[in-house]
């Protein structure tokens, strides 16, 4: 992942946006933005340039899903972002927005 970069919104929700390749190799930078979420308030994930998505981001996502105490909202997930959450009938653990 090229980057993972935290955006407090002090009046609804904490954006957390993500850009590049979303895999094993970009897990440390994704868990190194979430320790610094705010995971009592809701919390959207804008992937608009997330180019790429294997199981592991997939992972990470649904290990966030666990601490949040909040349903993860995703942002403008891509196609192929979209099938592997169908694949692993995952889409309805997380609310989905253009």
């Amino acid at each position: 992942m090229s980057t993972a970069t935290v955006d407090d919104d002090a009046s609804q929700w904490t954006r957390l946006v993500l850009t590049g390749e979303f895999d094993a190799d970009a897990r440390a930078t994704f868990d190194r933005a979430i320790a610094d979420l705010d995971v009592d308030r809701p919390v959207r994930i804008d992937m608009r340039a997330v180019t790429f998505m294997d199981s592991s981001g997939l992972h990470a996502l649904l290990h966030l899903t666990q601490i949040a105490s909040q349903r993860l909202c995703l942002v403008g997930i891509s196609d192929r972002v979209r099938r592997i959450l169908e694949i692993t009938e995952t889409p309805s653990l997380f609310d989905l927005a253009d």
